[in-house]
């Protein structure tokens, strides 16, 4: 049940507290922000009072109803809400064109419904009335409009909302190009949405709402040349997705492109989730730049399942992990999914971290590139992995070490089923490294290691510490490498693994 609540906030006296203000901008009581205070520093919040930043603290209107003007130092109120005073209000900036905006004026909005001398009012969601204006949920004389009819159903009327709506519709259509940003974020936040039909491309202008529910987007855009996936971008700004809290989601024909985050998962965030991508296209996203301690280009997945089938992840970077990284979960990458092209500037194109790794079904990781090693996989501390199903980690290239495969620290590779591990070169084992022991390398019916090329040793395989290597059922391992070393190199010692 939606339920909207009416309420003032304060008395609200545009002349009380700023004697003689004038305004460059124009005056207006019903969207005070577009006026200034007069003096630098302080802020007007909705209750007419005034608070200084340096005497209060910049959440000083955190309690006062927010902020209604900013200070002539700081002159316009963006667009995007809840982007400050510690996630509660909106920013007040010299341009606002990273934040979506000046904050606009939906006078035709606030007059249709702000009826008996009402000029503030938020439902029981607390969104405000040129949020309803700016996702359709009402036309300017105050009708209810096509976005409310499609989102909650129901009646517009004198005060935004008339008694209880009942939300009997449990699927959404995105069909309106001009606002696809606000309906999908307002279809993600609301949890009785389960199913999303997205048929317009979307460029994001903040983030997307956080999912902690079970919902599924569909991708449904007509065919635009050999592209019949809707576009969802980042525009080199924003992280795409976000998953936390037992979030279940499923995400069918979509791109998900330029992303960008600072630290984690660009195109993809999820913790305690589960996530099942379909026929989905993840590129050009970017993770982590200028901090070595950062990565999952497009998706990183902590506590978490991701199963990725029939997709391709490429042109994704990240310093470290540039396409995906799982720490304590497990990833399958199934259905002939193709990880390619990605750029790591020290290490991984694809890393699970004390978790598990299943590459099936014909899928593909190649020529994907890491400063240091594993351009295609990375088993770090006590992970493991199964190439399967005729999958191939081919043409993969690491300036120093394990260009198909880096494993460390109680990891084990299973590689079976006619797999292949092909044309990768490093410096040292070119196809498979391990190192800090133990760890174990299978490699059986009909799989074959072959073709790959270290400059220095371990053409095949390199294991610098005590561990297993298995080569059988009709199996082979072969490599070159620069030094008359052999095309696989076993470390020295009473544990020397058996081949």
């Amino acid at each position: 049940v939606f339920r909207a609540m009416m309420y003032m906030q304060g008395e609200f006296d545009l002349d009380s507290g700023i004697e003689g203000q004038e305004s460059t901008r124009g005056s207006d009581t019903e969207c005070p922000w577009l006026n200034n205070t007069r003096e630098d520093n302080v802020f007007m919040c909705n209750d007419g009072t005034l608070c200084n930043v340096f005497e209060e603290g910049w959440q000083c209107c955190n309690e006062r109803g927010g902020r209604a003007m900013c200070p002539p130092n700081y002159p316009h109120m963006c667009a995007l809400h809840d982007e400050c005073s510690e996630g509660q209000d909106y920013c007040c900036e010299i341009d606002c064109s990273d934040k979506g905006g000046d904050r606009p004026c939906y006078r035709e909005c606030i007059d249709a419904v702000a009826s008996d001398g009402y000029s503030w009012w938020r439902d029981s969601h607390s969104e405000l009335c040129e949020h309803y204006y700016a996702l359709q949920y009402c036309h300017a004389n105050g009708t209810y409009g096509r976005g409310w009819a499609a989102l909650k159903g129901g009646t517009f009327e004198d005060y935004a909302v008339e008694g209880e709506i009942y939300m009997n519709e449990s699927e959404v259509t995105i069909d309106d190009a001009t606002y696809s940003f606000p309906q999908l974020d307002g279809a993600l936040q609301d949890t009785t949405v389960a199913v999303i039909h997205l048929r317009v491309h979307v460029a994001l202008s903040a983030p997307l709402a956080l999912i902690s529910h079970a919902v599924a987007i569909y991708g449904e855009c007509a065919a635009d040349g050999n592209d019949n996936t809707c576009r969802i971008s980042g525009q080199g700004m924003h992280r795409i997705l976000s998953l936390v809290d037992g979030a279940v989601v499923r995400l069918q024909a979509l791109v998900l492109q330029d992303g960008y985050s600072r630290t984690f998962g660009s195109a993809i965030f999820a913790t305690n989730a589960r996530l099942v991508v379909v026929n989905c296209v993840l590129v050009g996203n970017a993770a982590g730049h200028g901090n070595e301690t950062t990565g999952g280009g497009a998706v990183y997945a902590e506590d978490s399942e991701v199963t990725c089938n029939n997709c391709t992840l490429m042109h994704n970077t990240a310093p470290w992990y540039a396409a995906v990284l799982v720490v304590r979960g497990m990833l399958v990458l199934d259905g002939g999914t193709v990880v390619e092209e990605n750029a790591a500037e020290l290490y991984c194109g694809v890393g699970v971290v004390s978790g598990s790794l299943v590459v099936n079904g014909t899928s593909r990781v190649s020529r994907n590139a890491a400063g240091q090693a594993g351009a295609g996989l990375c088993l770090f501390p006590y992970s493991a992995a199964w190439i399967d199903g005729g999958s191939e980690l081919v043409e993969n290239a690491a300036g120093e070490f394990g260009a198909a495969v880096s494993m460390r620290q109680g990891s084990t590779l299973t590689v079976e089923g006619g797999s292949v591990i092909r044309g990768n070169t490093a410096r040292m084992g070119a196809a498979i490294y391990a190192s800090l022991s133990p760890n174990s390398i299978s490699i059986s019916n009909g799989s074959r290691v072959e073709g790959n090329y270290a400059t220095y040793r371990g053409g095949a395989i390199l294991m610098r510490s005590s561990g297993v290597l298995t080569v059988e059922g009709g199996s082979s391992v072969s490599g070159v490498s620069h030094s008359p070393a052999a095309s696989f190199v076993l470390p020295e010692g009473p544990k020397r693994p058996r081949v």
